[in-house]
């Protein structure tokens, strides 16, 4: 019954999609907003195929290309997320793609408790979400050029093959991580997945591959309680982000779960190469874009300084990481 739960979810989602545009006459729209639907092609693969959710293209793009507020993109993020990531999650499910459960349990419940309050009560002026972004991307692609290039040493590293016996500490770690990974998603639309994946790599020494998987399930839960804390609390301020999403919405279902599969398909590599690349864009994107104040140089030093110096720490974590014991079966197993 498992290998048919993403079908079955597909199927409900477009057809109930479809009968509310019917219902709504809301067709026209994308006549309106297909720049957004355009962006999601990339963002939902993206979202499937790699650490960094379809906000992480969703969110540069509208700030900046099609300039749009950052409140509302970050809202976007979160709404988009919750149809795309969570079918992304449901055909790594269904698929039995593996995926680290206990890591997953510890971070989304931190970006759960932190995103409700946040998105609620937090909002970071402007510019400063498209600066912290790209502190945040940076950083994170500092994580990933390191993973690339020492690859090719440690190609039989000491890299788990099961499930990781993590201690209090570790778990308490993961949980925090998961809560500023909640803020971040709250202002940015993106951001728990790729906190998350930097401690798997950096501090616990997990397989990117595996971690991967990982953080999609993560970010899909807190972008769904994120949206559903707004739409529940807050429903007049969504306004127009609504027309985004509606036509967004058939995109991500399909295109994130395909970059799941081709995730589980290409070697890792492959895969990191193609999120530098996008990094790379994204940051030389605002340095072109965003006059850059003395204030704001000095909001960046300050960002990249927090981030090196959480890095430098999970650094010392990792010779004091704890030992791998065998897989557990079903869905959280890892398939060596």
């Amino acid at each position: 019954m498992r290998r048919y739960l993403y079908p079955c979810a597909l199927a409900i989602v477009l057809v109930t999609w479809c009968i509310a545009m019917q219902v709504t006459g809301s067709w026209h729209l994308f006549q309106e907003h297909w720049q957004m639907s355009a962006t999601m092609v990339l963002g939902s693969f993206v979202a499937g195929s790699t650490p960094a959710g379809g906000g992480a293209v969703a969110f540069p793009v509208f700030t900046k290309l099609l300039a749009i507020r950052s409140t509302d993109a970050a809202l976007f993020g979160l709404m988009i997320q919750s149809v795309g990531m969570t079918m992304a999650s449901l055909f790594i499910i269904s698929r039995r793609i593996p995926f680290y459960g206990i890591v997953y349990r510890w971070a989304a419940t931190g970006g759960c408790i932190a995103v409700i309050p946040a998105v609620l009560l937090l909002q970071i002026p402007a510019p400063f979400p498209k600066l912290l972004f790209s502190c945040l991307i940076f950083a994170f692609g500092m994580v990933l050029y390191w993973l690339q290039s020492v690859s090719s040493i440690r190609r039989k590293s000491a890299h788990y093959p099961g499930q990781p016996v993590l201690t209090a500490r570790q778990r308490l770690h993961l949980l925090v991580t998961g809560m500023a990974g909640g803020l971040l998603a709250s202002q940015l639309g993106s951001g728990a997945d790729m906190l998350v994946f930097i401690v798997m790599i950096v501090a616990l020494d997990l397989i990117p591959k595996t971690a991967i998987p990982t953080t999609v399930l993560t970010m899909a839960t807190v972008s769904v309680v994120g949206f559903l804390t707004k739409l529940v609390v807050h429903p007049q301020e969504i306004g127009i982000v609504w027309h985004y999403w509606a036509v967004s919405v058939p995109v991500v279902a399909v295109g994130a779960p395909l970059g799941a599969f081709v995730l589980s398909r290409l070697p890792q590599r492959i895969v990191l190469r193609w999120v530098l690349a996008l990094i790379v864009a994204e940051v030389s994107s605002t340095l072109l874009v965003i006059d850059l104040t003395p204030g704001r140089i000095l909001f960046i030093i300050a960002t990249l300084a927090i981030a090196s110096l959480w890095i430098w720490f999970l650094v010392l974590c990792r010779k004091n990481r704890s030992p791998a014991q065998p897989a557990a079966p079903g869905v959280f197993a890892i398939d060596n």
